[in-house]
């Protein structure tokens, strides 16, 4: 018999199906009709075929009831099953209970000649169980999802409508014999034959569902190969007129998508390669613009409108370009990374001024000479719909006063905490008693179809980001807001400054002449510098230089029919002296490349603005400390001034790395031995011996004994200062 376990392990296993796979009314229905012809033709039979009624007699009821309703809930998932094990192990199931109902009967009729079939049929209910749970095991089907089909399939609704038919037709037939001459003995027999019935309906009901559902399988399977692009994959067997049709129309749909997606992408090429050609022309524009005071003021003007110009159609196709390729992955508004403010405010205004060309609205970006090195830690997709929202604000009011002449002015500055972006409008301007509701989420101000949530956007991602919103504005004559950027260091990848030595050797890869112009223009004011220009990789992979020269590498991203700029600096492994230039600073995949090679970036618009210096390399007899503990620091630094000892110090191996060009590779350096949490000071000084130098120290308050020989350590030394402080005094 049947204990509590397997009910409650069918309840809770069908309970999401019955609910979610199928109207539960037309269900509860169906197995309703089912249970009250079985019980009515069990118990009806009850007077001509039971000879007494006792405890047991009642006990043995309750008992054919209780089994019967785990069959009803056993047939359904066999209608649901979907693994072959389990289908074998339901299938036993219900036999099983079939035969345990000869038994019942038989006790209740008090008759014998029905226990042999009972007992055959518990014997076959149980091997077919042990063949499902062996079929389970071989396969490790264990996950129960897994063992039941989709909900809404064709198998499942044509086996689950066939087995409601039948039995519905077959309630007809039993009514009939009800209510006919036969011999009421033998009706309890009848629902002997129904429960076998419907095992051989659902089964029947499942294999012709199956061979229903196939071609559709079939065209499901055809269309996802067809959406990665798989032809081979395709079967194109079908014999029905119907399903050939519809293979047909797919895949002909799928041929003019595939058509479509090839002239975008051809687009899409033309739009970025085009935006990277005007970029470097337009760098080296921007750079003569900066100095045109000899060109009389009304030619300035023309001058700068034209290149104003130029630098919105870049950004405009750049921009568009993204958003087809979408390299701007950034999906999770939580996201957030510190970002050039001035890139991202020189796009913005660019995009904007594109839009409005023809309004008649001048949009100027202003900026403090400080301010190219401005960054903040926020989420660049949402900050340029912030700024874009208030500029198009201001565009709205400076329509609505109905002025010729209307003036957005967006300025970028610092402060010792902050970033400050101003954005200012000579507009119809806001009433005073109106300003302290307009960033409310549903106010809206001299907006017909305006739904208050620009401002109120604006101000909570602010908020988010530890910044302000403050606005200022008199009506008829403007508005000002005024936003403050919580300050962030610049981002491992990004190049805020370039320090090159007199002697050293710089190479440009670019295929545009213009960059290099540029470079020339920047790079003049160190005469004695060699500069080697490169246009193809090939040229670029053919350079000899001299491995103890000091050589600077500015690469491009994208050089013309070749590898991406990435490749080639890994291909000559020279990402330790390598800058990498380029407009695709915003892609993400870049970023994470560059920081994981140590390489830095830097943006093409930024080439007229880095600050490049003379460094003073080869720095002689001057002892490096390289300890993460200030004390330790300045207890050296002191030793070194009472002896009048040079020293420099330095708190991570990395940070003496960035410098270490400016030091002779004789150079004294001590390293501490307990300088980082995951990795000991002996194993990162192996990176400062990789670029040459030889005079590593390791200095630590551990035994000599204790650390073990390292090659590149020439000797293990205490914390002291190697500096004789005793005789100086």
């Amino acid at each position: 018999m049947l204990d509590l376990l397997h009910f409650n392990f069918f309840v809770k296993n069908t309970y999401s199906l019955f609910v979610h796979s199928f109207s539960f009314f037309k269900f509860i229905a169906i197995i309703l009709i089912f249970n009250f012809l079985i019980f009515v033709l069990f118990f009806s039979a009850g007077e001509h075929a039971f000879t007494y009624f006792s405890w047991e007699f009642i006990s043995h009821v309750l008992s054919f009831i209780f089994e019967f309703i785990i069959f009803n809930f056993a047939l359904v998932c066999l209608i649901y099953s979907e693994n072959s094990g389990f289908f074998l192990s339901l299938s036993g199931l219900m036999i099983l209970i079939s035969g345990d109902f000869f038994f019942n009967y038989s006790f209740l009729s008090q008759t014998n000649f029905l226990l042999p079939y009972g007992e055959l049929l518990w014997y076959l209910g149980l091997i077919l169980i042990f063949f499902g749970i062996l079929n389970i095991k071989i396969n490790r089907n264990y996950k129960i999802k897994f063992w039941f089909s989709q909900a809404n399939s064709i198998k499942n609704k044509l086996a689950f409508w066939s087995f409601g038919t039948s039995i519905s037709s077959f309630l007809l037939f039993f009514l009939a014999a009800y209510f006919s001459g036969i011999e009421k003995n033998l009706l309890p027999v009848l629902p002997l034959f129904v429960m076998f019935y419907s095992i051989v309906v659902v089964i029947f009901s499942i294999y012709m569902g199956k061979r229903f559902e196939a071609p559709f399988k079939k065209l499901a399977s055809n269309v996802k190969d067809l959406m990665i692009n798989n032809k081979i994959a395709v079967d194109n067997n079908f014999s029905t007129q119907e399903f050939i049709f519809l293979q047909d129309f797919i895949i002909n749909t799928f041929k003019e998508k595939n058509e479509k997606d090839l002239a975008k992408q051809e687009l899409l090429n033309l739009a970025t390669q085009a935006a990277h050609d005007i970029r470097s022309p337009l760098a080296a524009i921007n750079t003569v613009v900066l100095d045109i005071t000899s060109v009389p003021e009304k030619y300035q003007f023309i001058i700068r409108n034209a290149v104003n110009r130029i630098n919105d159609i870049a950004n405009n196709l750049l921009s568009g370009s993204k958003i087809m390729s979408n390299i701007e992955r950034i999906n999770d508004y939580k996201e957030r990374f510190s970002e050039p403010i001035y890139l991202i405010l020189e796009s913005i205004v660019s995009e904007k001024r594109y839009e409005h060309y023809q309004s008649g609205i001048n949009i100027n970006l202003k900026y403090a000479k400080d301010s190219y090195n401005s960054f903040a830690k926020l989420n660049a997709s949402i900050f340029k719909r912030v700024l874009s929202n208030l500029i198009n604000n201001s565009v709205e009011a400076i329509n609505i006063k109905g002025q010729n002449k209307g003036q957005i002015e967006i300025s970028l500055s610092n402060t010792d905490e902050y970033v400050q972006i101003i954005v200012r409008d000579n507009g119809c301007g806001i009433p005073t008693n109106v300003i302290p509701y307009i960033t409310k989420q549903g106010y809206s101000y001299n907006k017909q179809n305006g739904a208050g949530l620009g401002l109120a956007f604006t101000k909570q991602c602010l908020e988010q980001i530890k910044g302000s919103l403050e606005i200022a504005s008199e009506e008829s004559k403007g508005t000002t807001v005024i936003i403050q950027l919580l300050k962030s260091e610049p981002p491992a990848w990004f190049c805020k400054n370039i320090d090159i030595a007199t002697s050293s050797i710089v190479v440009i890869l670019d295929d545009d002449h213009s960059i290099h112009e540029i470079w020339k223009e920047r790079l003049k004011f160190i005469p004695e510098l060699k500069i080697i220009h490169c246009f193809k990789r090939i040229d670029f992979l053919n350079l000899k230089i001299n491995t103890a020269e000091s050589c600077l590498y500015l690469v491009d991203y994208r050089i013309m029919d070749s590898a991406s700029g990435l490749d080639i600096i890994n291909e000559c492994g020279i990402s330790e002296n390598c800058i990498l230039v380029t407009s695709n600073f915003e892609n993400l995949d870049i970023r994470k490349e560059c920081t994981k090679l140590n390489i830095k970036i830097l943006p093409k618009f930024f080439v007229p603005h880095v600050r490049i210096t003379q460094a003073n390399y080869n720095k002689i007899n001057t002892v490096v400390f390289i300890d993460d503990d200030k004390m330790m620091r300045d207890t050296w630094s002191i030793a070194a001034s009472c002896t009048g000892n040079l020293i420099d110090t330095y708190n991570s191996v990395e940070q003496f790395l960035d410098k270490s060009d400016y030091y002779n590779k004789q150079t004294v350096i001590y390293v501490d031995s307990d300088l980082d949490k995951e990795i000991r000071g002996e194993f990162l000084a192996k990176k400062i011996f990789d670029k040459g130098f030889t005079e590593i120290y390791l200095a630590t308050g551990f035994p000599k004994e204790k650390i073990g020989k390292f090659d590149w350590i020439k000797e293990v030394v205490g914390k002291e200062p190697p500096f004789n402080v005793k005789d100086v005094r």
